[in-house]
Order: structure tokens, then C-alpha cells, then sequence
């Protein structure tokens, strides 16, 4: 999932969503998906840190609700791409 913004009609950036948060929403119940973690080693001194897989499986509906209320907070803070708007003459 993206996000953009179109700054004074010149400029576009590109936001990508932040997993981490994602995965977080999903575990607390916020949003509705499935996540998966790495199992711990076997001698139980690491904890489960990584993912496996985050999925969103939320409606459209739900998402749209999620998004609503979290606003950008669940994307990352610097854009991934920006795109430039060039004029010849």
C-alpha cells in the first residue's frame, strides 16, 4: 500500500506503508489480518523479533475505517520516491 501527495501541483511524493506498524494494528485487534512471527531458538534466549508474514485481510470497508483513524500514521515518514514536474519551452 502507497500513499501520496501532490505538493503545489509540481511535485509528487510517494509514501510506502510501514509494516512494523501494520503488524503491531493487527496484533493489538486494530486491524484485521494475520501475522507471523519467527519461532524462538531452540535455547530460548531470542526472542520472537522477526516476521514471518503481515497480511492484511480487513474489507475494504474495514481498511478504509483503519486508515480514517490512523491517518499517516502508519506509513513511513520519509517518502520512497518523489517525482518532479519538468517543463521545456
Amino acid at each position: 500500500m502507497l500513499r501520496y501527495e501532490i505538493q503545489a501541483g509540481q511535485r509528487l511524493k510517494i509514501f510506502l506503508i510501514n509494516s512494523l506498524a501494520i503488524a503491531k494494528a493487527i496484533e493489538e485487534n486494530s486491524l484485521v489480518g494475520v501475522v507471523r512471527r519467527t519461532k524462538p531458538s531452540a535455547d530460548g534466549k531470542k526472542p520472537i523479533t522477526k516476521y514471518q508474514e503481515i497480511r492484511i485481510t480487513a474489507s475494504p470497508e474495514q481498511l478504509r475505517a483503519f486508515l480514517k483513524k490512523t491517518g499517516t500514521a502508519c506509513f513511513e515518514k520519509k517518502q520512497a520516491l518523489e517525482f518532479q514536474k519538468i517543463v521545456t519551452d
